[in-house]
């Protein structure tokens, strides 16, 4: 059974078994903040992009965009997400980001944006993420823990942090979500 969320500006097609951020009330400012974070360019890369959430609007900022997402559900609601909304600029990759991201030796984003699940994004994402990223990153993370950890496989000699936002999306818990922005070091 399809469920049907509304989210910055798109109408979203989800199922019980997939994730979408659940706080209906906060969901429209983290994806405003997270399209505040990215540059208006050629091209961008959405990782474990889900049903979409961010692949969407960033498709209507930049040129091209691909978005890379491991569960076959997700990537089939990604797609219709994107057809529904009369994208055409998306291309959809069902695969594990970490392998996927191993055959990218000669490509480049102006962008990256990446909402790993609760278990981050690890090394092989992340140092491969620093080398296709030219511009900006945005890390989207559900856990201090492990973005503290994936934050330090990135080479900070190259790269610096621009902002860390916090979005309290089960208030009176411990759960929010942080938005790391980051960009390269000579684009100061």
């Amino acid at each position: 059974m399809l469920l049907r969320k509304k989210a910055g500006g798109f109408t979203y097609n989800v199922t019980a078994g997939t994730f979408f951020q659940a706080n209906d009330f906060i969901v429209d400012a983290l994806v405003s903040h997270v399209m505040n974070c990215v540059p208006q360019k050629e091209a961008a890369l959405d990782l474990f992009s889900g049903a979409g959430l961010f692949s969407l609007p960033l498709a209507r900022r930049s040129r091209a965009v691909t978005a890379v997402e491991y569960s076959r559900e997700s990537h089939r609601l990604c797609e219709m997400n994107a057809a529904e909304a009369g994208i055409g600029n998306l291309e959809t990759v069902c695969a594990d980001a970490a392998e996927w991201l191993k055959s990218q030796t000669g490509s480049r984003y102006d962008c990256v944006v990446l909402d790993p699940p609760r278990t981050g994004a690890g090394p092989g994402v992340m140092e491969r993420v620093g080398r296709l990223a030219s511009n900006a990153i945005v890390y989207v993370s559900c856990d201090p823990q492990t973005l503290a950890r994936d934050l330090g496989y990135l080479d900070m000699n190259h790269w610096r942090i621009v902002s860390i936002t916090g979005f309290d999306m089960f208030p009176q818990t411990y759960h929010f979500e942080t938005v790391v922005h980051l960009s390269t070091v000579a684009s100061d």
